[in-house]
């Protein structure tokens, strides 16, 4: 069941295959601009509020083309894109949802491309999906009642595969914040305990000249 409208912050083949999939739900769904300007972003989703609450924010920037990261000059401003605007579009939803006493009824999604799993075996397609997953976990601590979540597939990730997803996960409304996808196979991080070794370390320790 949705309750309000939704926002998209991201630029790729995904935003394009969320975007239908909401709109066939019946939802008014906003594209927020994502030129790396702050302000400009901000404005987007405070207007599209102005228009009914935005109950559902989806955050797709982390599969963008990450081509651009090549070149230090190249990274600068797909750290704005990429890390500080998300960063500040999140932070001003979450204010309106507060002031609005929606966060019951509200949902909060990042989609990464760090392999489908978080990264661990080193299949990152871009970098900035380690701190949306930071970002949101700090959001879910703050938010314990907003639904919140992470899911990660590899870059190559059919949309629609990937849209079907999104959607399971919310329809749970529980679990784990975060979730990996892989070619429609369903993987969760956590953290399990494993007795201390025992056996000493070998190996020289290096030093520097």
């Amino acid at each position: 069941t949705w309750n309000g409208a939704a926002a998209i912050l991201g630029n790729n083949k995904l935003t394009e295959a969320l975007k239908t999939r909401l709109q066939a739900e019946g939802l008014t769904v906003h594209l927020l601009p994502n030129t790396g300007d702050v302000d400009a972003s901000v404005a987007a989703l405070n207007a599209a509020w102005n228009q009914g609450p935005v109950l559902h924010l989806f955050v797709t920037t982390a599969r963008d083309d990450a081509s651009a990261i090549a070149s230090v000059d190249g990274w600068e401003e797909r750290r704005k894109v990429g890390a500080m605007v998300p960063f500040f579009v999140c932070q001003r939803w979450t204010q309106l949802v507060q002031e609005a006493k929606t966060v019951k009824s509200a949902t909060l999604v990042g989609i990464t491309a760090l392999g489908g799993d978080f990264g661990f075996c080193g299949r990152v397609h871009g970098s900035e999906g380690g701190g949306i997953t930071g970002l949101f976990k700090g959001i879910r601590r703050e938010m314990p009642d907003l639904l919140v979540k992470v899911i990660d597939a590899p870059f190559e990730e059919a949309p629609a595969t990937l849209v079907d997803a999104v959607f399971r996960e919310l329809a749970a409304k529980q679990g784990p914040l975060e979730v990996g996808w892989v070619r429609g196979q369903r993987s969760i991080v956590k953290a399990v305990p494993q007795p201390a070794s025992t056996q000493r370390q070998g190996g020289k320790t290096p030093h520097g000249n």
